[in-house]
């Protein structure tokens, strides 16, 4: 007889498997300090939106535009699955302040890039793990992104065997790991 378990049985063993860290998918110590970043995040959204409120009784937008900014930046920090909180919450202005939202809007189109020398060292190692090498492939490679996301990067570069011009996107480094820890804490 074939036992069959629901998706929640399945997701609930999951957990118990990253939690007693059985696949070694999310070690303890970062798996902690995660908890404790988040955590701390929450207790800083929590003291400047309910606490500090009360202090800017009389210029508001002041004090909505100054968290609106403090949040932004905040969210950058902490990593592409709150970016991706911050773009949705960018959306919201019939939950959000107006203030908030805007400042949460250039979530959509400015996450700083990370280091081109460090998107280069991502792509060579891709291509080692398929038998090539970065020289044989490319001709070309620009070294400023064209686009950058919560998830990744976008650079030009030229192919070295037919001259064709095309865009790499790189993902960011750690981001699969990151966001499954995220989720699994979340959850």
């Amino acid at each position: 007889m074939l036992l069959q378990f629901t998706p929640e049985q399945k997701a609930q063993e999951i957990d118990w498997q990253i939690i007693y860290n059985q696949n070694r998918s999310c070690p303890i110590i970062p798996r902690f300090k995660r908890i404790f970043q988040i955590g701390l995040f929450i207790v800083e959204v929590c003291f400047r939106f309910i606490v500090f409120k009360s202090f800017y009784k009389k210029n508001k937008r002041l004090y909505l535009k100054r968290q609106g900014n403090w949040l932004r930046k905040k969210l950058l920090t902490m990593g592409a699955a709150f970016i991706k909180a911050g773009q949705f919450m960018s959306l919201r202005p019939d939950i959000i302040e107006d203030e908030i939202c805007q400042e949460l809007d250039e979530l959509q189109d400015k996450v700083p890039p990370f280091s081109p020398k460090l998107a280069k060292e991502i792509i060579e190692n891709e291509l080692q793990s398929q038998g090539k090498t970065f020289q044989e492939c490319f001709s070309y490679f620009g070294e400023e992104p064209i686009a950058a996301a919560s998830m990744g990067q976008v650079h030009r570069a030229k192919l070295k065997k037919s001259g064709e011009e095309v865009v790499i996107k790189v993902q960011r480094p750690k981001v699969f790991e990151i966001i499954k820890l995220d989720i699994m804490i979340f959850r």
